[in-house]
């Protein structure tokens, strides 16, 4: 399978739960019911007034199954189209799913057949949905539930860059585009501006209960905007003013922070004057409610420090300086800095006020910092190992909840809010947009499926935590962490090759490659730069899995090379490359399948933007043609990020900014678009599993839509 170096918000479970049924009506936590709605022109009562049967009955039932969606999915569409095939020796008749007819697609009047592929389009009531499928057959015989799946329709957005109110246990930011809230008590969220891009940056304001947020509006200035928000309604965003873009200097990143205390806006603007990375910086105050101007408060000059971030407190504003290592205070008055801690080197993500301004916290990769400005002294707070859950992958927003003793950090790769104990140190989500248990899923690099599609493994490149292996229960979209890979170097993502009569799972890393036995999960790691005799790799991108030879491929983008290992006597050969075989040189090997019939071998190069075929006892390698037009699967080199094979088709799955199927047989190739996707896995029945950033998703190529499995 693939590796490479190519990042909807769906999916928290709300108390509504909608049941299917011969009546129609979806059935609400508190015990309500409201109607489905649906265009369909087949009522219930159609259901029961199927056509009487001229054909005698076999005294067997009808079977049906459901093929898309999974048993437990989620999606943020108002509506499904739910497929399946169903099957009789005597035929089948109808299919109903909730009451309503679903489409036969093979049905034919001259021809019964004993299989029907059927359809049917519902609407999606928010929460919990659940279609049941009742199947008749030409003797009139009924099977009823015959199968049942449940989708979950949130429109759940998770704010990750957020201010807290803790009197109120409110969050208030954008996720992604759109401006939020969420109730932490009531579990409630509310959208207040629904946008189509991201703002500059924005804050809530307490004393007037409002969210303001600077949007990119042209090459000379952002838009101020406010949005009032109350209990009851939430007004229009009223432009506010406009903040001038400096000319000469080219911003690199921005932050805006709402100051209760003094009724006032700070605006953070970062510089880079060098090659160097930020080396200025400025920060400019605003007064609400005077219509007054920007006016610059502080910036970098001699001495002064760079800030990276800051926090307002009662007096001054409380910054950090990256690249002085320093923490420092700042007069809201004059603008003048004072240094309150010197030479602390970590790499801190966001700063928080504590209860003083002698309280600093200050969010790394590893925990929270607590620095005693009195004492000098720095202590961390819920440190834990690279292979936690909940280690930090993208930490931003930081604020301490006095009133549960806690910290909520948001992390954008989680797509949560992650709390930690003041007092313990203990980590646990607050809110998430997960599906399936154990932890979030960052980036999911490769995809293999075991022979009865219920359990899918991925390999998820962390991020900027360690890498992971996840077995992803196809059913309920529970993942269980397996193996320990222990490794960091995901710069090339992950590759993932399963020998399931052996109960061994093999990964890759770019430095490594283990064999896990998925049972016990022990891991082995194949050392293979300490093996005397044979090949020493560089950088490791993909693997493929030759079971009957037991032998592994393995190819180095580096080295441009394609080697084999024997997974029982260790040892290595080279099987193509420089010194071994004619044709192209390999240029940055990305994906690599071999397909057992034919004995061959499959290489997707970055560099050259095509597919090798390679024949593993000679190492000659040709450039794969096609009939696909050239910018399908070449002229776009950096596009290439995964290679499949769909052995019931004999096709090629090449993922770039589509998927591109290409027959082996006669060339011929077909693409779709789907988004942007990390990974691809074909299942039968014209399905994929993809990888899309975090999410496991299930894609009907019949009829495009997706569904999320697991996050």
């Amino acid at each position: 399978m693939q590796v490479s170096n190519a990042l909807s918000l769906i999916a928290l479970a709300l108390t509504l739960t909608a049941c299917g049924g011969s009546s129609g009506s979806n059935t609400v936590g508190d015990g309500t019911s409201s109607t489905a709605q649906t265009n369909s022109s087949d009522s219930d009562d159609a259901q029961s007034s199927s056509s009487s049967s001229s054909v005698p009955s076999d005294g067997k039932d009808p079977t049906a199954t459901i093929l898309f969606p999974t048993k437990t999915s989620s999606t943020d569409q108002d509506k499904i189209t739910i497929r399946g095939v169903a099957s009789d020796a005597s035929g089948i008749s109808t299919v109903y799913v909730n009451g309503h007819k679903a489409t036969l697609v093979s049905s034919s009047s001259n021809d019964i057949p004993t299989e029907e592929a059927w359809q049917v389009t519902l609407p999606l009531k928010g929460g919990d949905n659940t279609f049941t499928v009742d199947a008749t057959d030409r003797s009139g015989d009924t099977t009823t539930s015959a199968d049942q799946v449940s989708v979950t329709a949130s429109s759940l957005q998770i704010p990750t860059n957020f201010s807290f109110n803790p009197d109120t246990q409110t969050l208030y930011g954008f996720a992604p585009h759109d401006i939020v809230d969420f109730d932490l008590n009531s579990k409630q969220q509310r959208v207040h501006v629904e946008r189509d891009h991201l703002p500059i940056s924005g804050c809530f304001h307490t004393g007037s209960s409002s969210y303001y947020y600077l949007n990119p509006a042209n090459s000379d200035h952002f838009e101020l905007y406010r949005v009032a928000i109350n209990d009851e309604s939430t007004a229009e965003p009223v432009m506010e003013g406009y903040f001038p873009i400096d000319q000469d200097y080219a911003s690199f990143t921005t932050k805006l922070v709402c100051d209760s205390h003094q009724d006032a806006l700070y605006f953070l603007v970062n510089h880079s004057l060098s090659l160097q990375g930020i080396d200025h910086s400025k920060i400019y105050r605003r007064v609400l409610g005077t219509n007054s101007d920007w006016n610059l408060l502080y910036e970098t000059e001699g001495n002064s420090p760079v800030i990276t971030d800051m926090v307002t407190g009662p007096e001054s504003i409380i910054a950090y300086s990256r690249a002085q290592k320093r923490i420092v205070a700042i007069s809201k008055e004059g603008g003048s800095s004072t240094t309150l801690f010197d030479n602390y080197f970590s790499f801190v993500i966001n700063i928080a006020y504590g209860s003083t301004e002698n309280d600093v916290y200050l969010t790394t990769f590893d925990g929270i910092d607590h620095v005693n400005i009195p004492e000098q002294s720095i202590s961390t707070i819920g440190e834990v190992t690279s292979d936690d859950p909940l280690d930090f992958s993208q930490p931003g927003s930081t604020h301490l909840d006095p009133i549960n003793h806690r910290f909520l950090i948001g992390d954008s790769d989680y797509d949560s809010i992650i709390a930690i104990d003041q007092n313990t140190g203990n980590r646990s989500v607050v809110l998430s947009s997960d599906m399936g248990s154990d932890s979030r899923i960052i980036a999911i690099r490769d995809i293999i499926l075991n022979q009865k599609e219920t359990y899918a493994y991925i390999m998820d490149d962390g991020g900027n935590a360690s890498e992971k292996v996840f077995e992803i229960d196809m059913t309920t979209g529970d993942k269980r962490l397996i193996g320990d890979i222990n490794s960091q170097a995901n710069i090339r993502g992950g590759s993932l090759e399963l020998d399931e009569s052996n109960e061994v799972l093999y990964a890759a890393t770019e430095d490594s490659v283990y064999r896990i036995d998925f049972t016990t999960n022990a891991t082995t790691t194949l050392a293979l730069a300490d093996i005397n005799q044979g090949e020493v790799f560089s950088s490791i991108s993909a693997i493929a899995l030759d079971k009957e030879s037991g032998q592994l491929f393995i190819s180095d983008a580096q080295q441009e090379k394609i080697v084999a290992l024997n997974v029982n006597t260790m040892e290595t050969t080279l099987v193509a490359g420089e010194f071994r075989g004619e044709g192209q040189v390999f240029s940055d090997i990305n994906g690599l399948v071999f397909d057992p019939k034919t004995n061959t071998l499959y290489a997707s190069n970055q560099g050259h933007g095509n597919v090798h075929k390679v024949d593993p006892e000679t190492g000659d390698r040709t450039e794969f043609a096609t009939t696909c037009a050239p910018s399908l699967i070449a002229g776009e080199p950096d596009m290439i990020m995964d290679l499949s094979f769909d052995s019931a088709l004999n096709e090629l799955l090449l993922l770039g900014h589509r998927v591109t199927r290409i027959n082996v047989t006669d060339s011929t190739c077909d693409y779709d678009n789907y988004g942007f996707l990390l990974s691809i896995e074909p299942l039968p029945e014209s399905r994929l599993l993809a990888g899309a950033g975090g999410e496991l998703r299930l894609i009907d190529e019949e009829t495009g839509e997706t569904v999320v499995i697991s996050q």
